[in-house]
């Protein structure tokens, strides 16, 4: 009996820490108030196993990248390389190496874009993915992306890669998958 009790305020107590710390991370994930170290911290991209949609797959990155609205949690997650100066109609382009590695996941975008938010600060604009080829003379069919064949792939023979633009940190009107945003100057 003592193990029960003991096991279900166990479970009571990782219960409410989770939810107090769910509500913390809701409350400042778009909060411009620089981050501490916790808060950097505490991402997991990990999908879960099954999705019918391409839309499903965009709502669930979407909900898991809130923490990316501040640029340093980015930064702090791994993207942390400024691969770019401000390109016109994507932005700034953070790099993160360890998911550079040629294969497409849609939970391990290689890069993020930022732009200014006219603010002095930089606002979260999307995700990119890169699928680097093996011969940049025959880089071949765009790879499997997202379920469905909505995604945009683009091949790019300045990186050597397949490269594929997810807008959801800021709606996009030519689409999610749009190579370009026309409301970033």
């Amino acid at each position: 009996m003592k193990d029960k009790i003991f096991f279900g305020r166990w479970l009571w107590n990782r219960v409410i820490g989770n939810l107090a710390m769910l509500t913390l991370l809701f409350f400042y994930s778009c909060s411009t108030e620089p981050a501490n170290d916790e808060e950097l911290l505490q991402l997991d991209l990990k999908a879960p196993v099954h999705f019918d949609t391409w839309q499903d797959q965009i709502d669930w990155l979407t909900q898991k990248s809130r923490s990316f609205h501040n640029i340093k949690a980015g930064m702090a997650q791994g993207w942390s390389i400024q691969a770019t100066d401000y390109w016109a109609h994507m932005g700034y382009h953070y790099l993160n190496m360890d998911y550079a590695d040629g294969i497409f996941e849609f939970d391990k975008p290689e890069m993020l874009l930022y732009a200014p938010d006219g603010e002095g600060g930089m606002k979260f604009v999307a995700v990119e993915y890169l699928v680097f080829v093996p011969d940049p003379d025959n880089p071949g069919l765009p790879p499997e992306g997202f379920i469905g064949d909505a995604d945009e792939w683009e091949y790019n023979a300045d990186v050597e890669a397949w490269t594929l633009h997810a807008w959801i940190g800021m709606a996009n009107k030519d689409g999610v998958f749009a190579h370009l945003n026309f409301d970033l100057p």
